[in-house]
């Protein structure tokens, strides 16, 4: 069973100062200052373990307008656009981040977030849409119909998202050494979606310890039942602390 944990992505990049080039760390989610919330009663099968608040780690507003090189669409992003930074880079540059704007789309009856996502290019910037519209971590350029010259401007600005990215846990259910839990990526005005599925071995005392933006909770089985759990915090949960997602199963 997986008991591996990871920071999320983070990769050191320079940023210009005025007297020296300073490194910073970029990673797509850190804690917002809202508190954590656990639920108020015990929790079946799909119930959520834990919910943690989130925004963005670098984020900006686009300054001009940019239309998607795809000849067969008008798709197209205006000024003042909120953009937010990852750190997955093209085959051109290590150094380049690649900028994402989160929009709803309505897809087979139902609203989803979904991201246009610009990677920098050998030729170009690649114009990407992903259905991992408030977490993107993987992208594909296989079929991309064209590329914009260069990155266009991003004004770089700490500003939030009206709708706040929000983690959830869910209980998938108990096996004889380990939970199975389900995390999901919610933003507000558009369906939840699944980034993965992971487990974690159960404790010598039968409980679980689920350790997340820089705190922890304790997960206890209710008596026999393999579709019920009790939560309860275990330390603080600090503020600003990068996201950190269990490794998924699959």
């Amino acid at each position: 069973m997986i008991r591996a944990m990871v920071t999320g992505l983070a990769i050191a990049v320079c940023t210009a100062s005025s007297t020296a080039a300073q490194t910073s760390v970029v990673t797509p989610l850190a804690r917002s200052a809202a508190a954590p919330e656990l639920p108020l009663s015990d929790v079946g099968r799909d119930g959520w373990l834990l919910k943690v608040a989130m925004k963005h780690s670098l984020t900006g507003r686009l300054a001009e307008t940019i239309v998607n090189p795809n000849p067969f669409t008008s798709d197209s992003l205006e000024p003042g656009q909120y953009m937010y930074a990852v750190p997955l880079f093209g085959p051109r540059s290590a150094n380049e981040l690649t900028w994402c704007a989160p929009k709803i789309k309505r897809w087979y009856g139902a609203t989803h977030w979904f991201a246009v996502c610009l990677m920098p290019m050998r030729q170009g910037v690649a114009w990407i849409e992903t259905i991992d519209g408030l977490y993107v971590q993987r992208l594909s350029v296989a079929g991309i119909p064209g590329s914009l010259p260069s990155m266009p401007r991003i004004d770089r600005e700490e500003t939030a998202l009206e709708a706040v990215p929000e983690i959830e846990y869910r209980l998938i259910e108990w096996d004889q050494n380990d939970i199975d839990i389900r995390v999901y990526i919610h933003g507000e005005g558009a369906r939840s979606r699944s980034v993965g599925d992971f487990n974690l071995p159960r404790e010598p005392d039968g409980s679980v310890r689920l350790e997340t933006a820089g705190g922890a909770v304790r997960i206890t089985q209710i008596g026999a039942d393999r579709r019920a759990a009790r939560v309860e915090p275990l330390t603080p949960m600090s503020a600003d602390e990068p996201l950190r997602l269990p490794a998924s199963r699959y």
